[in-house]
């Protein structure tokens, strides 16, 4: 601009106040445009002001009025605590939540995966307590809980429209003391016994495929704060083992800390590769590429392969998500949970916490998974049997029932090889003939019911049978080699 105005100035003197008149002109205008526009930036701000206070003064009138006038003496705590989850709740959004002392610690403890209990993450669905995840190697995922089973009476008791700080409390107790749940789950209802326990702090587990010695088997079950140590662990062992490819295994896997992910993520890329992308409220999304602020300067070059299933969520989605399309790693299993959005901690001087959705988080694509989830490159799961409801063993069951445990029942014979007719839920000739052949060959009385002794050694040789039939591992093995 200042080049033109010398042009101006030298070829067109006659135009030289005229330029200048106009250059004062448009600092003038600009001057009180810019004026005009921050007196209207500070009246929207008085308005966002007035409207904030008139709401809270509404909020605080409601508060002094049950507080002073009710008829009955009410707990200022249960009134803040309402009021707050009533904004929470107008949200709509099951990970926004508002956490008491004990659910901010829980929480805070499974961060750091130093906790005592059972090792099921729970969360409020309407009045429900429903698990979000059993943690492998705890007594929860032990006892065959499952991820949206619905933990309807704890000792006998109801605990619906409970709080999830009391449902917790309730869960919780001392070692090696058992706690009764009564576990609904689809249209079937059972009771499981679980003796709580330490919570093992570990969240990788590694060994050398017995299927290929040469792969390196790691399974991430949570992500944790030192989850990214433990995958760097797991891969030198393994490498002295012999391992020249690894395969990563994140079902069940229900997430964890965002940055845990971008470390091992960023293990697995090239630098400056795509991690993930985080879209906020407004602006651009930030992109995160890897590099040694994540990793370190340690890489894994090998190849690699990721099985996924539905219950695979948030931090193992971000993972995938990145090996696949950053790294061209193949997906084997089923199609991911779909968690796409970011959670921040508000803590309070009371212990209490805020746990907020503040984004979106993307694929390196720039795809948004949420409530969708990550298709597998290769589709194999477990058999249809592995997700049948455990047996309700506080119940005999014998010939003329009709129920859906029966059919259940049914189902595991049938996977065991013992029963070969409909799986209608009638405890008929077949099934009886079915349970005795079982009890026969598992030196267990033949007399063709399936009290609670029968049903634990059904269910405990399905589990076997699960273990040594496993198609996305083996599809991901299968993978490598090719």
């Amino acid at each position: 601009m200042e080049k033109d105005k010398k042009e101006k100035r030298f070829r067109f003197d006659r135009h030289f106040w005229t330029l200048i008149g106009s250059i004062c002109l448009s600092f003038i205008v600009g001057a009180a445009a810019m004026y005009f526009f921050a007196i209207s930036q500070i009246n929207t701000l008085v308005g966002s002001l007035q409207t904030t206070s008139s709401d809270l003064a509404k909020i605080e009138s409601v508060y002094s009025a049950l507080n002073n006038s009710y008829y009955k003496n009410i707990s200022k705590k249960k009134l803040v605590d309402g009021a707050i989850n009533g904004m929470v709740d107008s949200t709509g959004d099951k990970f926004t939540a508002y956490l008491g002392e004990e659910d901010a610690t829980n929480l805070n403890s499974t961060i750091s995966s130093k906790f005592v209990g059972i090792g099921a993450e729970v969360k409020i669905n309407k009045k429900d307590i429903q698990i979000v995840s059993a943690i492998k190697g705890t007594p929860a995922k032990k006892a065959g809980l499952k991820t949206d089973d619905i933990i309807q009476k704890i000792d006998g008791k109801s605990i619906y429209g409970l709080s999830l700080e009391k449902a917790v409390s309730k869960i919780r107790g001392k070692k090696g003391t058992i706690v009764k749940l009564t576990i609904k789950r689809d249209s079937s209802t059972f009771n499981v016994s679980i003796k709580r326990d330490d919570i093992p702090v570990k969240t990788v587990y590694s060994s050398i495929s017995k299927k290929n010695k040469k792969v390196g088997y790691i399974q991430i079950s949570t992500f944790s704060e030192d989850t990214s140590k433990e995958v760097k662990s797991a891969v030198k062992s393994l490498r002295k083992d012999g391992a020249t490819s690894f395969v990563i295994d994140v079902r069940d896997n229900p997430g964890g800390l965002m940055d845990q992910a971008l470390a091992i993520g960023s293990m697995f890329l090239k630098d400056g590769q795509t991690i993930m992308q985080v879209q906020a409220k407004t602006g651009s999304p930030e992109v995160y590429k890897a590099g040694k602020k994540y990793d370190s300067g340690f890489k894994v070059t090998e190849k690699t392969a990721v099985i996924i299933n539905k219950d695979s969520a948030s931090a193992s989605e971000i993972l995938a998500a990145a090996l696949n399309q950053s790294g061209n790693d193949k997906l084997i299993g089923s199609t991911s949970y779909g968690k796409g959005t970011v959670q921040t901690i508000n803590t309070f001087t009371d212990k209490t916490e805020l746990k907020v959705t503040i984004a979106k988080w993307l694929t390196p694509d720039g795809s948004w998974i949420n409530k969708k989830g990550i298709k597998p490159t290769i589709s194999a799961d477990y058999p249809a049997y592995a997700y049948s409801p455990l047996i309700n063993t506080d119940k005999t069951y014998k010939y003329e029932d009709v129920t859906p445990q029966v059919k259940t029942i049914q189902v595991y014979l049938s996977a065991l090889n013992y029963y070969k007719d409909k799986n209608n839920g009638y405890f008929g000739t077949s099934t009886v003939n079915a349970v005795k052949m079982l009890q026969k060959e598992n030196n267990l009385t033949q007399t063709g019911e399936v009290n609670k002794d029968t049903a634990l050694k059904i269910e405990t040789l399905v589990q076997k049978k699960i273990s040594k039939n496993d198609p996305a591992y083996d599809a991901a093995i299968k993978s490598l080699t090719n």
